[in-house]
């Protein structure tokens, strides 16, 4: 991915991997495909509370630069979706 900033986020866990399978259904990620056939793709990345300490490693949804090019879309530069000011990309 190698962003240049921090993302922030929400850490969720769920006890049935059931979920992992309806999540990806609704990103548009099948890891059968090519990374280009996917609408998002899912990594592993660590996971770090507001104090830059590692608690764990988990599961991201990102679309790499390809993917990005098909749609117009908003770079959020804060790297936090809640308070999205953003600028339009294209």
């Amino acid at each position: 991915m190698g962003g240049k900033t921090w993302v922030r986020g929400y850490l969720l866990s769920f006890e049935n991997e059931d979920v992992l399978k309806k999540l990806d259904r609704l990103e548009g990620f099948d890891e059968t495909n090519i990374q280009a056939a996917n609408e998002y793709n899912r990594i592993r990345v660590s996971i770090f509370d507001l104090t830059e300490r590692f608690m764990a490693q988990g599961w991201v949804y990102f679309m790499n630069d390809d993917q990005l090019s098909r749609f117009d879309y908003l770079e959020i530069e804060s790297g936090e979706w809640k308070n999205k000011k953003a600028n339009r990309k294209s």
